[in-house]
């Protein structure tokens, strides 16, 4: 996924002719990579800013619609590190470390930040990184809500309702993440996930088929103020929760398959 992002960055501007499933090489790929690469280390849009964070900016986006460039610069930050470390970066690169040490040092309660730098810790030596790892997964796990989901932040107190599922599908991430990299969770934990998710399933076409929406159909009881196309079915939200499904069906029987 993260390999992924990097080359998706480059490979509409790096070749003159259009690149074609059948006509792709190693070679193509390799050059999509390295031109990512270097505009995720060199352009400047795409740096941290350094600067300190004052509480005040932190709560006026965390509370108001705010673009997500702004509003989530930890968890954007650690999608960057992610990408460049799953593509070969060391984390030792004195330029790449400064990074990697701001983004560590964040504590914003919101999942999509958390869900991200587990992504980009799991790509990190474990013996040296393990209790930057297990501070994220505390959060997450206790972030969870009573019925199995995520909300879009969380501050201490026990977590209750539905959630939604955009945020839901990170924190599945992070957690899927945490375990692929040699950590172990409570199967409770992917249970109540798992429930969920399944529960949040939308019957399409007379029950044949079903889809996801951002929202819980159970939850319009319980969301004022959220649009009906927050309960109306998309792709993007559907591919999610297949990918989140995936993860927790891995997870509690991958011994059995």
């Amino acid at each position: 996924i993260a390999s992924m992002v990097v080359i998706l960055c480059a490979a509409q501007s790096t070749f003159s002719q259009e690149v074609t499933p059948d006509s792709i090489t190693l070679e193509h790929l390799k050059q999509a990579i390295e031109k990512a690469r270097k505009a995720l280390n060199e352009q400047a849009s795409l740096q941290p800013d350094y600067r300190p964070e004052s509480d005040y900016i932190f709560w006026r986006t965390a509370r108001y619609n705010i673009p997500q460039e702004l509003r989530n610069p930890m968890g954007n930050q650690a999608l960057v590190c992610w990408a460049l470390l799953a593509t070969g970066e060391s984390y030792q690169n004195p330029a790449f470390s400064r990074r990697l040490n701001w983004v560590m040092s964040g504590d914003r309660s919101l999942t999509y930040d958390r869900g991200m730098r587990l992504a980009m810790l799991s790509q990190l030596p474990r013996k040296r990184w393990g209790r930057w790892v297990r501070r994220d997964v505390m959060w997450l796990t206790n972030a969870l809500t009573d019925k199995g989901n995520f909300t879009e932040s969380w501050f201490g107190k026990p977590n209750t309702g539905y959630g939604d599922n955009a945020n839901g599908q990170y924190g599945g991430l992070g957690l899927w993440v945490y375990q692929r990299a040699g950590y172990s969770l409570k199967s409770k934990v992917w249970k109540a996930v798992d429930r969920y998710w399944r529960d949040a399933m939308i019957k399409t076409d007379g029950g044949k088929s079903g889809a996801w929406a951002v929202f819980s159909p159970k939850a319009a009881a319980h969301t004022q103020g959220v649009g009906g196309g927050a309960f109306t079915p998309s792709a993007p939200m559907t591919a999610g929760a297949v990918a989140t499904l995936c993860v927790t069906e891995r997870a509690l029987h991958a011994q059995s398959l």
